[in-house]
């Protein structure tokens, strides 16, 4: 997508691109290494894009590409513990086009796990009205 900055002019990725970048670079790329950093870009990424964020394409990439277990994970925690605004609906079409396996309790339990190592009694033991991040 065309980007503008300033005067110069460049290509960028289009908010869905750049969402589902930092969902499998989070993912499938670093397994959760870095900690609640990567689910802090991603819910800051869908708070600034907000409702130019066009899920459908988000959805579609993620079945053209058999992304759904990586995004799905990523995007469950960035609505769990950082409280981005991920619709139910997303969740459920990735999770339901691989039979209920794409966001299985067991490998978000361990990707949070990863992220939060020994904090992860803290946030357990907070209301999920209250995001971490």
């Amino acid at each position: 997508m065309p980007l503008e900055f300033g005067a110069s002019r460049m290509l960028g990725l289009s908010p869905e691109h750049l969402l589902l970048h930092l969902c499998t670079h989070a993912s499938y790329h670093h397994g959760f290494e870095f900690g609640v950093r990567s689910l802090v870009d991603i819910a800051a990424t869908i708070r600034h894009f907000g409702n130019a964020l066009d899920w459908a394409v988000v959805e579609r990439q993620c079945h053209t590409w058999r992304w759904q277990r990586g995004v799905g994970v990523s995007l469950s925690l960035a609505r769990e513990l950082c409280g981005a605004t991920v619709p139910i609906a997303v969740l459920d079409s990735l999770d339901a086009d691989t039979g209920g396996s794409a966001i299985d309790r067991e490998v978000i339990d361990a990707a949070r796990v990863q992220i939060l190592g020994e904090r992860q009694i803290y946030v357990q033991a907070e209301s999920h009205h209250s995001p971490l991040c």
